[in-house]
């Protein structure tokens, strides 16, 4: 019995090779929106409440401003390494 399990958990598992994928750019960008309104859905209200409008509109802009600075920062290392998927830029 033991052996049969074992079997099929080999069957079963998945292998995972080294080699690079790839994911176009709309993709990339909707995956990090989503991440981000995922987020955002269930710390931002608890947060503003607490906090209050004014400090509320000073963090979100500081936010949006420090999201465009790292967005600009991989767009420039893709474009000075010549590499645009991130499995690659990682490891450069």
């Amino acid at each position: 019995m033991d052996q049969e399990k074992l079997d099929n958990t080999r069957k079963n598992r998945v292998t995972v090779s080294h080699e690079e994928k790839t994911i176009s750019i709309p993709v990339a960008a909707f995956s990090a929106i989503s991440v981000t309104i995922g987020a955002g859905m269930v710390s931002v209200p608890k947060t503003a409440m607490e906090a209050g409008i004014p400090f509320t509109i000073v963090y979100f802009t500081i936010n949006l401003m420090l999201t465009i600075y790292s967005i600009h920062l991989l767009l420039e290392s893709a474009r000075v390494t010549g590499l645009y998927s991130m499995p690659r830029l990682a490891y450069k």
